[in-house]
């Protein structure tokens, strides 16, 4: 069956090429209004036991999300007092950010240099 309908595609190339641009013509008319009903992120299975442990941890711990690692670079040392003071400063004004439910660093936290 293959091979029968390999010799077909290959004696009505143009044929192919038509209804392959005539799909894709309808199947853009048919998708046009589509974006709009898109969430951002993709979509979870409710059913998944990553979405059943998410909402746990969301209803009962009041925590959710992704965590985010943020790495700032410096020439100098970590022990630097510039760069230890500017890693404060960074961490503090993620502190404050409303989005964000924790925001912790080497210079706020020691242990979690060791984490």
């Amino acid at each position: 069956m293959i091979a029968r309908l390999s010799r077909w595609v290959i004696a009505r190339p143009r044929t192919v090429l038509g209804a392959a641009v005539l799909l894709l013509v309808v199947l853009g008319v048919l998708g046009a209004g589509v974006g709009g009903a898109l969430k951002s992120g993709g979509s979870t299975d409710p059913r998944a036991e990553s979405a059943r442990a998410q909402q746990i941890l969301s209803d009962d711990f009041h925590r959710g999300g992704s965590a985010l690692v943020l790495s700032v670079r410096s020439d100098a040392e970590a022990s630097d007092a510039a760069a230890a003071e500017y890693g404060r400063a960074v961490t503090e004004r993620l502190r404050r950010t409303p989005a964000v439910q924790s925001a912790v660093s080497a210079w706020s936290d020691p242990a979690a240099a060791a984490r």
